[in-house]
Protein backbone atom coordinates (compact mmCIF):
# COMPACT_ATOMS: atom_id res chain seq x y z
CA UNK A 1 0.00 0.00 0.00
CA UNK A 2 1.77 3.10 -1.46
CA UNK A 3 -1.09 5.33 0.56
CA UNK A 4 -1.93 7.26 -2.46
CA UNK A 5 -4.89 7.51 -4.41
CA UNK A 6 -4.35 6.04 -7.95
CA UNK A 7 -7.11 6.10 -10.78
CA UNK A 8 -6.78 4.78 -14.52
CA UNK A 9 -8.33 4.97 -17.96
CA UNK A 10 -7.77 2.96 -20.61
CA UNK A 11 -4.94 1.84 -19.26
CA UNK A 12 -3.29 5.67 -18.34
CA UNK A 13 -3.21 7.12 -14.94
CA UNK A 14 -5.09 9.88 -14.61
CA UNK A 15 -5.59 10.52 -10.85
CA UNK A 16 -2.53 10.06 -8.46
CA UNK A 17 -2.09 11.78 -5.31
CA UNK A 18 -1.59 11.63 -1.89
CA UNK A 19 -3.84 10.06 1.11
CA UNK A 20 -2.67 12.58 3.24
CA UNK A 21 -3.49 15.05 0.94
CA UNK A 22 -7.39 14.16 1.07
CA UNK A 23 -7.68 14.30 4.59
CA UNK A 24 -7.09 17.63 4.66
CA UNK A 25 -10.12 18.23 2.25
CA UNK A 26 -8.63 20.36 -0.11
CA UNK A 27 -6.31 23.45 0.65
CA UNK A 28 -6.67 24.80 3.93
CA UNK A 29 -7.31 28.35 4.40
CA UNK A 30 -6.91 30.59 7.31
CA UNK A 31 -8.70 34.22 8.21
CA UNK A 32 -8.46 36.27 11.16
CA UNK A 33 -11.85 36.82 12.71
CA UNK A 34 -12.64 39.88 14.47
CA UNK A 35 -15.95 39.72 16.56
CA UNK A 36 -17.59 43.44 17.13
CA UNK A 37 -20.37 44.91 19.39
CA UNK A 38 -23.05 45.40 16.26
CA UNK A 39 -24.05 49.33 15.06
CA UNK A 40 -27.17 48.07 14.45
CA UNK A 41 -30.08 50.59 15.76
CA UNK A 42 -33.15 48.77 15.72
CA UNK A 43 -33.38 46.92 18.69
CA UNK A 44 -36.27 43.64 17.88
CA UNK A 45 -36.57 42.50 21.10
CA UNK A 46 -37.89 45.99 22.54
CA UNK A 47 -41.75 46.65 23.10
CA UNK A 48 -42.50 48.66 20.26
CA UNK A 49 -46.11 51.17 21.25
CA UNK A 50 -46.91 50.72 16.99
CA UNK A 51 -50.49 50.27 16.12
CA UNK A 52 -51.82 48.13 14.49
CA UNK A 53 -52.49 49.58 11.01
CA UNK A 54 -48.30 49.92 11.48
CA UNK A 55 -47.57 46.70 12.39
CA UNK A 56 -49.51 44.81 9.54
CA UNK A 57 -47.90 46.69 7.14
CA UNK A 58 -44.31 45.97 7.36
CA UNK A 59 -42.86 43.87 4.53
CA UNK A 60 -42.48 40.75 7.12
CA UNK A 61 -45.86 40.76 8.77
CA UNK A 62 -47.99 41.95 5.39
CA UNK A 63 -49.64 39.49 3.36
CA UNK A 64 -46.99 37.42 1.21
CA UNK A 65 -50.07 35.88 -0.90
CA UNK A 66 -48.70 38.12 -4.37
CA UNK A 67 -45.55 37.31 -3.92
CA UNK A 68 -46.37 33.74 -3.67
CA UNK A 69 -48.87 33.72 -6.92
CA UNK A 70 -45.69 34.73 -8.91
CA UNK A 71 -44.53 31.26 -8.80
CA UNK A 72 -46.13 27.67 -8.78
CA UNK A 73 -48.57 27.94 -6.03
CA UNK A 74 -50.92 24.65 -7.38
CA UNK A 75 -51.64 21.62 -5.75
CA UNK A 76 -52.19 18.04 -6.84
CA UNK A 77 -53.17 14.82 -5.63
CA UNK A 78 -50.00 14.44 -2.59
CA UNK A 79 -50.92 18.31 -1.23
CA UNK A 80 -52.29 18.12 2.33
CA UNK A 81 -52.20 21.77 2.62
CA UNK A 82 -52.82 25.00 0.45
CA UNK A 83 -50.35 27.18 0.49
CA UNK A 84 -53.17 29.54 2.01
CA UNK A 85 -56.29 28.39 3.70
CA UNK A 86 -59.45 29.40 5.16
CA UNK A 87 -62.58 30.29 4.21
CA UNK A 88 -61.49 32.88 1.88
CA UNK A 89 -57.63 31.36 1.14
CA UNK A 90 -55.38 34.44 2.99
CA UNK A 91 -54.48 32.27 5.86
CA UNK A 92 -50.79 31.35 5.15
CA UNK A 93 -50.01 28.01 6.13
CA UNK A 94 -47.02 27.36 8.30
CA UNK A 95 -44.86 24.96 6.12
CA UNK A 96 -45.24 22.23 3.30
CA UNK A 97 -46.69 19.33 4.05
CA UNK A 98 -46.95 16.79 1.30
CA UNK A 99 -47.91 13.07 1.26
CA UNK A 100 -45.20 10.83 0.17
CA UNK A 101 -45.46 9.51 -3.62
CA UNK A 102 -45.73 5.89 -3.22
CA UNK A 103 -48.12 3.24 -4.75
CA UNK A 104 -51.33 3.18 -3.43
CA UNK A 105 -52.46 4.74 -1.05
CA UNK A 106 -50.47 6.26 2.32
CA UNK A 107 -51.11 8.76 5.15
CA UNK A 108 -47.27 9.47 5.79
CA UNK A 109 -46.21 12.75 4.85
CA UNK A 110 -43.47 15.29 4.57
CA UNK A 111 -43.41 18.15 6.24
CA UNK A 112 -40.54 20.86 5.91
CA UNK A 113 -40.54 24.85 7.47
CA UNK A 114 -37.87 27.84 7.79
CA UNK A 115 -36.89 30.02 9.85
CA UNK A 116 -35.64 33.75 9.50
CA UNK A 117 -35.85 36.82 10.69
CA UNK A 118 -33.97 39.39 9.01
CA UNK A 119 -33.83 42.08 11.71
CA UNK A 120 -33.19 40.06 14.58
CA UNK A 121 -30.02 38.98 11.85
CA UNK A 122 -29.00 42.55 11.67
CA UNK A 123 -28.77 43.18 15.13
CA UNK A 124 -27.14 40.34 16.38
CA UNK A 125 -25.85 37.19 13.36
CA UNK A 126 -25.52 35.01 16.53
CA UNK A 127 -29.08 35.29 17.43
CA UNK A 128 -30.08 35.73 14.27
CA UNK A 129 -28.75 31.93 13.47
CA UNK A 130 -30.19 30.78 16.71
CA UNK A 131 -33.73 32.04 16.24
CA UNK A 132 -33.69 30.46 13.08
CA UNK A 133 -33.52 27.24 14.38
CA UNK A 134 -36.14 28.20 17.05
CA UNK A 135 -38.95 29.58 14.28
CA UNK A 136 -38.10 26.50 12.14
CA UNK A 137 -38.92 24.31 14.91
CA UNK A 138 -42.32 26.32 16.35
CA UNK A 139 -43.52 26.24 12.94
CA UNK A 140 -42.88 22.20 12.47
CA UNK A 141 -44.67 21.90 15.99
CA UNK A 142 -47.23 24.22 14.84
CA UNK A 143 -48.16 21.95 12.24
CA UNK A 144 -48.50 19.23 14.21
CA UNK A 145 -45.25 17.05 13.37
CA UNK A 146 -42.82 16.31 16.65
CA UNK A 147 -39.66 18.86 16.53
CA UNK A 148 -37.05 15.79 18.09
CA UNK A 149 -37.79 13.99 14.96
CA UNK A 150 -36.44 17.08 12.68
CA UNK A 151 -33.44 17.44 10.47
CA UNK A 152 -32.02 20.40 9.41
CA UNK A 153 -30.60 22.10 6.34
CA UNK A 154 -28.89 25.66 6.08
CA UNK A 155 -28.42 28.49 3.92
CA UNK A 156 -26.26 31.41 4.11
CA UNK A 157 -25.67 34.62 2.46
CA UNK A 158 -23.59 37.04 3.85
CA UNK A 159 -21.74 40.43 2.07
CA UNK A 160 -18.59 40.06 0.26
CA UNK A 161 -15.95 39.09 2.57
CA UNK A 162 -12.57 39.62 1.37
CA UNK A 163 -10.04 39.43 4.14
CA UNK A 164 -11.73 41.83 6.06
CA UNK A 165 -11.63 40.38 9.91
CA UNK A 166 -14.70 42.62 11.04
CA UNK A 167 -16.91 41.24 8.20
CA UNK A 168 -15.82 37.34 8.83
CA UNK A 169 -17.11 38.03 12.36
CA UNK A 170 -20.09 38.06 11.15
CA UNK A 171 -20.66 34.25 9.59
CA UNK A 172 -18.33 33.38 13.03
CA UNK A 173 -21.07 34.83 14.95
CA UNK A 174 -24.04 33.30 13.31
CA UNK A 175 -22.20 30.01 12.98
CA UNK A 176 -21.41 29.43 16.70
CA UNK A 177 -25.37 30.42 17.40
CA UNK A 178 -26.21 27.89 14.79
CA UNK A 179 -24.44 25.25 16.56
CA UNK A 180 -25.77 26.20 19.92
CA UNK A 181 -29.58 25.74 18.99
CA UNK A 182 -28.80 22.74 17.06
CA UNK A 183 -27.01 21.11 19.96
CA UNK A 184 -29.75 22.42 22.21
CA UNK A 185 -32.54 20.89 20.25
CA UNK A 186 -30.60 17.97 19.39
CA UNK A 187 -31.54 18.50 15.57
CA UNK A 188 -28.64 18.29 13.22
CA UNK A 189 -27.88 19.80 10.32
CA UNK A 190 -27.53 17.04 7.65
CA UNK A 191 -27.09 19.26 4.40
CA UNK A 192 -26.34 22.76 3.81
CA UNK A 193 -25.47 25.79 1.10
CA UNK A 194 -23.27 28.31 0.71
CA UNK A 195 -24.01 31.26 -1.42
CA UNK A 196 -22.28 33.76 -4.08
CA UNK A 197 -20.99 37.31 -2.81
CA UNK A 198 -23.95 39.05 -1.35
CA UNK A 199 -22.61 42.62 -2.40
CA UNK A 200 -23.90 45.27 -5.15
CA UNK A 201 -21.37 47.87 -4.88
CA UNK A 202 -22.25 49.46 -1.81
CA UNK A 203 -25.83 47.37 -1.26
CA UNK A 204 -25.55 44.69 0.96
CA UNK A 205 -27.25 41.66 2.20
CA UNK A 206 -28.36 41.58 5.96
CA UNK A 207 -26.01 38.09 7.80
CA UNK A 208 -28.58 35.67 6.97
CA UNK A 209 -28.48 32.27 8.02
CA UNK A 210 -31.96 30.84 6.82
CA UNK A 211 -32.90 27.32 8.78
CA UNK A 212 -34.78 24.60 6.89
CA UNK A 213 -36.51 21.89 8.70
CA UNK A 214 -37.80 18.94 7.74
CA UNK A 215 -39.64 15.80 8.98
CA UNK A 216 -42.53 12.87 8.70
CA UNK A 217 -45.88 12.90 10.25
CA UNK A 218 -49.17 11.25 9.60
CA UNK A 219 -51.86 13.63 7.68
CA UNK A 220 -54.75 12.58 10.19
CA UNK A 221 -52.05 14.67 12.94
CA UNK A 222 -51.58 17.91 10.81
CA UNK A 223 -52.73 21.43 11.93
CA UNK A 224 -53.76 24.13 9.85
CA UNK A 225 -53.37 27.59 10.76
CA UNK A 226 -57.26 28.64 9.78
CA UNK A 227 -59.37 29.48 12.79
CA UNK A 228 -62.19 26.38 12.84
CA UNK A 229 -65.39 27.59 14.48
CA UNK A 230 -66.58 30.55 15.80
CA UNK A 231 -65.57 31.15 19.16
CA UNK A 232 -62.47 29.43 19.35
CA UNK A 233 -60.15 30.00 22.07
CA UNK A 234 -56.50 31.60 20.96
CA UNK A 235 -53.65 30.74 23.34
CA UNK A 236 -50.19 32.64 23.70
CA UNK A 237 -47.42 30.19 24.70
CA UNK A 238 -44.79 32.61 26.11
CA UNK A 239 -41.01 32.85 25.91
CA UNK A 240 -39.01 34.26 27.85
CA UNK A 241 -35.23 34.56 26.40
CA UNK A 242 -32.69 34.47 29.21
CA UNK A 243 -29.73 36.87 29.33
CA UNK A 244 -28.66 38.95 26.03
CA UNK A 245 -31.53 37.70 24.50
CA UNK A 246 -30.81 34.05 24.55
CA UNK A 247 -33.43 31.65 23.52
CA UNK A 248 -34.13 29.82 26.69
CA UNK A 249 -33.87 25.96 24.96
CA UNK A 250 -35.48 24.25 28.01
CA UNK A 251 -38.52 26.56 28.10
CA UNK A 252 -38.63 26.45 24.38
CA UNK A 253 -38.54 22.23 24.23
CA UNK A 254 -40.80 22.12 27.13
CA UNK A 255 -43.52 24.34 24.69
CA UNK A 256 -42.74 22.32 22.23
CA UNK A 257 -43.61 18.99 23.53
CA UNK A 258 -46.56 20.46 25.73
CA UNK A 259 -48.47 21.99 22.55
CA UNK A 260 -47.40 18.69 20.28
CA UNK A 261 -48.75 16.10 23.20
CA UNK A 262 -51.81 18.02 23.11
CA UNK A 263 -52.09 17.76 19.44
CA UNK A 264 -51.74 14.41 19.66
CA UNK A 265 -54.45 14.60 22.07
CA UNK A 266 -56.95 16.40 19.81
CA UNK A 267 -57.20 18.85 22.09
CA UNK A 268 -56.05 21.64 19.42
CA UNK A 269 -58.60 21.86 16.91
CA UNK A 270 -56.71 19.99 13.60
CA UNK A 271 -57.76 20.25 10.23
CA UNK A 272 -61.10 19.06 9.89
CA UNK A 273 -61.15 18.30 6.23
CA UNK A 274 -58.25 17.17 4.03
CA UNK A 275 -57.95 16.19 0.15
CA UNK A 276 -58.06 12.68 0.98
CA UNK A 277 -61.67 13.30 2.34
CA UNK A 278 -64.09 10.92 1.02
CA UNK A 279 -67.00 13.09 -0.32
CA UNK A 280 -69.08 10.78 1.30
CA UNK A 281 -68.10 12.63 4.53
CA UNK A 282 -68.87 15.98 3.50
CA UNK A 283 -72.73 16.98 3.67
CA UNK A 284 -73.51 16.75 -0.42
CA UNK A 285 -76.99 16.80 -1.09
CA UNK A 286 -78.32 13.41 -2.37
CA UNK A 287 -78.46 15.02 -5.91
CA UNK A 288 -75.20 16.03 -5.91
CA UNK A 289 -73.34 13.60 -4.44
CA UNK A 290 -74.88 10.97 -7.13
CA UNK A 291 -73.93 12.97 -9.17
CA UNK A 292 -70.44 13.46 -8.20
CA UNK A 293 -69.79 9.47 -7.77
CA UNK A 294 -71.32 9.05 -11.22
CA UNK A 295 -68.38 11.19 -12.93
CA UNK A 296 -66.45 9.20 -10.81
CA UNK A 297 -65.33 11.73 -8.04
CA UNK A 298 -64.82 10.20 -4.78
CA UNK A 299 -62.50 12.45 -2.87
CA UNK A 300 -62.01 16.28 -2.14
CA UNK A 301 -58.63 15.54 -3.95
CA UNK A 302 -60.93 14.00 -7.02
CA UNK A 303 -63.06 17.04 -6.73
CA UNK A 304 -60.45 20.11 -6.60
CA UNK A 305 -58.83 18.38 -9.61
CA UNK A 306 -62.25 19.91 -11.61
CA UNK A 307 -62.24 22.90 -13.14
CA UNK A 308 -65.52 25.04 -12.45
CA UNK A 309 -65.91 24.64 -16.74
CA UNK A 310 -65.48 20.51 -16.39
CA UNK A 311 -67.43 20.50 -13.47
CA UNK A 312 -70.67 22.62 -15.35
CA UNK A 313 -70.20 19.57 -17.65
CA UNK A 314 -71.25 17.08 -15.46
CA UNK A 315 -74.56 15.03 -16.29
CA UNK A 316 -77.35 16.55 -14.76
CA UNK A 317 -75.65 18.55 -11.92
CA UNK A 318 -77.54 21.54 -12.41
CA UNK A 319 -77.40 24.80 -11.26
CA UNK A 320 -78.41 24.59 -8.16
CA UNK A 321 -76.11 21.69 -7.55
CA UNK A 322 -73.17 23.32 -9.06
CA UNK A 323 -73.84 25.92 -6.51
CA UNK A 324 -74.25 23.78 -3.69
CA UNK A 325 -70.34 22.46 -4.41
CA UNK A 326 -69.39 25.43 -5.41
CA UNK A 327 -70.02 27.03 -2.22
CA UNK A 328 -68.95 24.08 -0.06
CA UNK A 329 -65.53 23.79 -1.64
CA UNK A 330 -64.96 27.40 -0.65
CA UNK A 331 -66.44 26.84 3.13
CA UNK A 332 -63.70 24.38 3.52
CA UNK A 333 -61.01 26.74 2.39
CA UNK A 334 -60.40 24.71 -1.56
CA UNK A 335 -60.98 25.79 -4.65
CA UNK A 336 -61.36 24.10 -8.54
CA UNK A 337 -58.53 23.88 -10.83
CA UNK A 338 -57.28 27.01 -12.78
CA UNK A 339 -58.67 26.90 -16.35
CA UNK A 340 -56.02 26.18 -18.42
Amino acid sequence: DTNRLVMKWRGETIVDMSRAFLDTNGVRQHQIVDVCENEYDEHPFDAVNSDLNTVLQDANVASQIGLAEMFDASIGKSTVLMPFGGKYQLTPEEGSVQKLPVHGMTNTCSVMTYGYDPKVSKYSPYLGASYSVVEALARITALGADYKKCRLSNQEYFEHLGVDAQKWGQPFEALLGLIDAQLAFETPSIGGKDSMSGTYKDIHVPPTVITFAVTTAKTDDIVSASFKNPGDYVYLVKHKPVKNNVPNYEQLKENFETVHKLMQEKKIDTMTKTLETPIEEVEFSVRAYNCLKRANINTLGDLVEKSELEMMKIRNLGKKSLKEVIDKIKDMGLKFRDED
